[in-house]
């Protein structure tokens, strides 16, 4: 069995590729997280957490209760290693507007998009969530694109250009809640004016002296937040949200609920060989907003419905590998992407497919 992707905010690719856009103004209120000066990582591993070398923990041996929790409560999961740039000077929304895919110039403070940042031949390079805020944008980009980003926007500021790129991911900590309960859990945390609004909407609060910005975003398929505060009150927050009642996840079941969400990830289905149209990401593409790098490749594949190829969700009969052929029987059609396992362990996988197969395929 197998299902088109397309990961949007609301699962479901629109019918043109147009700029996001919401209206909601920044608020100011209080989080009501007292203070308890506890070290994120000591925290983590309080709640059992395994780090294997790595500063984000890969698991708190409780895979199954995150599944469950992903699919019938909230999750919490640390993303404190994904970059973020903070965009500031009076031409920002300009700058980026002609840097990446999304119609930067339609938001408004309080607002944001997802944006694809692609090559001179509209081919991917990284999805990246932003929110704009009232003196600067925040851009939330992958590992291993946090350097490469940050290098590709100082390159294209000008004489004049009134623009700075910051790199303000060491000095934050970054968590996203995941789950039909994270409504819920974000009004008890003093932070329910959020619920109900937008993908990218946002609001800065207050924790323990410290700004807290916190922004709808459904980054797994389901309902969700993403949380950003300074690192030094990072173990407080985490152990608040989770006496909350939000279920660890680590980074392992976040790649499995990324796979099973369709959400496209860097090296895996973001190269060089695709384009964000392929990938699902039509949502987050405009091609009406006018010049901007790779826009004439993508409005000429939209304009002459040429995509060779699409990103799909695989239901395996048995596991695969990321390489393996994609077949309709007789002749290559795709290939794998990701591999991974639904919450029941019934193997599953994202591949390109060519456009034009029509039969069913096996990998």
């Amino acid at each position: 069995m197998r299902r088109r992707c397309a990961f949007s905010p609301d699962i479901a690719q629109t019918a043109s590729c147009k700029g996001v856009s919401t209206a909601l103004n920044a608020l100011s209120f209080d989080l009501d997280i007292p203070e308890i000066d506890c070290d994120l990582r000591t925290a983590q591993e309080d709640q059992g957490a395994i780090f294997e070398g790595t500063s984000i923990p890969v698991s708190f041996g409780n895979d199954e209760a995150a599944g469950a929790a992903l699919e019938n409560g909230v999750v919490i999961v640390d993303r404190t290693h994904w970059g973020r740039l903070r965009v500031s000077g009076d031409d920002r929304l300009k700058f980026l507007h002609g840097q990446s895919t999304a119609d930067f110039l339609a938001l408004q403070p309080g607002t944001g998009c997802r944006t694809v940042f692609v090559n001179r031949n509209g081919r991917t390079i990284d999805l990246a969530s932003c929110l704009v805020q009232g003196s600067s944008i925040m851009v939330i980009v992958s590992p291993l694109k946090r350097t490469a980003i940050k290098d590709r926007l100082e390159q294209y500021i000008f004489f004049g250009d009134k623009v700075e790129v910051q790199d303000i991911s060491s000095s934050t900590v970054l968590f996203t809640l995941a789950g039909p309960g994270s409504d819920e859990l974000m009004t008890k945390l003093g932070a329910g004016s959020l619920v109900d609004r937008e993908e990218g909407s946002h609001a800065v609060f207050g924790a323990a002296g410290q700004p807290v910005v916190v922004s709808v975003a459904a980054e797994l398929g389901v309902a969700g937040y993403s949380i950003v505060a300074s690192e030094g009150i990072g173990g407080d927050l985490w152990q608040r949200i989770v006496g909350q009642g939000a279920v660890p996840m680590g980074e392992a079941g976040w790649e499995r609920a990324r796979v099973l969400a369709g959400r496209p990830a860097v090296d895996h289905e973001l190269t060089d060989l695709y384009n964000p149209l392929e990938a699902g990401l039509c949502s987050a593409v405009s091609i009406t907003k006018g010049c901007y790098i790779g826009q004439e490749t993508l409005s000429k594949l939209t304009n002459l419905d040429a995509l060779k190829q699409q990103l799909w969700g695989l239901d395996l009969s048995a596991p695969a590998s990321v390489g393996d052929e994609i077949s309709d029987g007789s002749t290559k059609v795709g290939v794998l992407t990701s591999t991974g396992q639904r919450w029941d362990g019934s193997p599953f996988a994202l591949g390109y497919i060519r456009a034009e197969t029509k039969q069913a395929v096996s990998a």
